[in-house]
């Protein structure tokens, strides 16, 4: 999975797309380290596995639509 993601990530920075890992699990930083915690491990594996797309109110249709078909192309 890392390894896809990182592939990912450079197709899509070929196309200038701009993309980003998850924000890390607040209960692994070491501030909140000693918190109760409900940790079922999906907070891990999305980190892992997913990315932030590019979003907002700027985004207009066809950038949503190179996106898109940058995904497809990777698949």
């Amino acid at each position: 999975d890392e390894v896809l993601k990182k592939n990912l990530i450079r197709h899509l920075a070929k196309k200038n797309i701009e993309v980003r890992d998850l924000m890390r699990p607040l209960h692994t930083m070491p501030i909140f380290r000693e918190c109760y915690t409900l940790n079922n491990g999906v907070a891990e594996d999305l980190y892992i596995r997913g990315l932030c797309l590019p979003t907002g109110m700027h985004i207009r249709e066809n950038e949503i639509h190179l996106i898109s078909n940058a995904f497809k192309e990777f698949l």
